[in-house]
């Protein structure tokens, strides 16, 4: 019943931060905005390594999730910016490739530290500083090949019609059903974008 309460308060977090990561991101830049998230994650990282209940373990988790929601956003724009309209399937496989495979590389490195023995405080501690050096590392890339930080118009209005015009759509309706329906099934809602493709 933890974990479920922990996933459940994460899950929010999930949903609440993807509402405004796109303002964000056009408001700041790409650069900037992931510079921050990145600085921001490696602290929640360390809070967590402290944590000594469920619900402050919980509301760390909830943090994390909502920090991390203008990560993909940032990804898209960069690529936008270095791959251009036309070879843009390439940029989201070359960033897709990139997340998956240092997942992968995370999950073996932090995995076989907790199998070896080691508290997984300091596995959270060593994430932790890696997120603060990942961070720094992140302010070599550009927002595009000319310019360090692309900023765009936008207005929370513009973000909230755009949001309002989805929540009219039968077909977002439809993908909430079908996606509700998939959960069961662990991470296959990531295939639900494909179905969009037509």
């Amino acid at each position: 019943s933890s974990s479920f309460f922990v996933l459940g308060v994460a899950t929010a977090g999930t949903g609440l931060g993807k509402l405004l990561p796109g303002y964000l991101v056009a408001r700041f830049g790409a650069r900037r905005t992931y510079f921050v998230l990145i600085m921001i994650l490696g602290l929640l990282c360390g809070t967590l390594s402290i944590c000594n209940s469920v619900g402050t373990i919980a509301m760390v988790q909830f943090c994390i999730e909502f920090t991390a929601g203008p990560a993909w956003p940032s990804h898209n724009e960069m690529v936008r910016g270095h791959f251009g309209t036309a070879v843009l399937g390439n940029g989201i496989q070359t960033i897709s490739l990139a997340s998956r495979s240092s997942d992968m590389v995370g999950k073996v490195m932090y995995g076989s530290m907790l199998y070896a023995g080691i508290s997984w405080r300091w596995v959270a501690r060593l994430a932790a500083a890696i997120c603060v050096f990942g961070a720094f590392l992140s302010m070599m890339h550009k927002d595009s090949h000319f310019e360090a930080d692309v900023r765009r118009d936008v207005s929370l209005r513009d973000i909230f019609d755009r949001t309002v015009n989805v929540l009219r759509r039968k077909r977002y309706w439809k993908a909430v059903g079908m996606y509700m329906l998939l959960t069961i099934l662990k991470k296959s809602g990531q295939l639900i974008p494909v179905y969009f493709s037509d």
